[in-house]
């Protein structure tokens, strides 16, 4: 889980920096190349972390969207809402 966990703290880095230019609504893209971090080691962070965790970032306003680009696939959260997707590009809601 240590690359999971990496990936929010970033994204948590880039959060504060946003808020402190003054950003709002932004996109953040984060590629992985951590093997251990897949789609599903993403969705059982993510389900862990509920909206304490990277889905909490994109509810509160500076990100609405984090795409996650993993070794097997990708996965978003937008606007909380999260998708996992394959190597095809083919996204599924969770």
């Amino acid at each position: 889980m240590g690359g999971d966990y990496r990936i929010f703290n970033d994204a948590a880095r880039h959060e504060r920096a946003a808020i402190d230019a003054g950003y709002k609504s932004l996109d953040l893209y984060v590629k992985s190349t951590d093997p251990d971090v897949t789609v599903g080691s993403l969705l059982n962070f993510i389900q862990h972390g509920k909206n304490a965790g990277l889905v909490g970032i994109t509810n509160r306003g500076t990100f609405k969207s984090i795409t996650i680009l993993a070794q097997d696939g990708a996965f978003k959260i937008d606007q909380g809402k999260v998708y996992a997707c394959d190597s095809n590009g083919n996204c599924k809601a969770q």
